[in-house]
């Protein structure tokens, strides 16, 4: 099995801004 370390960095790159988004409207809501 061969993995592509773009996909794994890009899944990352995506739950890291999805985290960092409900964060800021936590604190923006808060």
């Amino acid at each position: 099995m061969v993995g592509y370390p773009t996909f794994a960095v890009e899944h990352l790159i995506f739950g890291a801004t999805l985290g960092v988004l409900l964060m800021q409207t936590r604190f923006v809501r808060r």
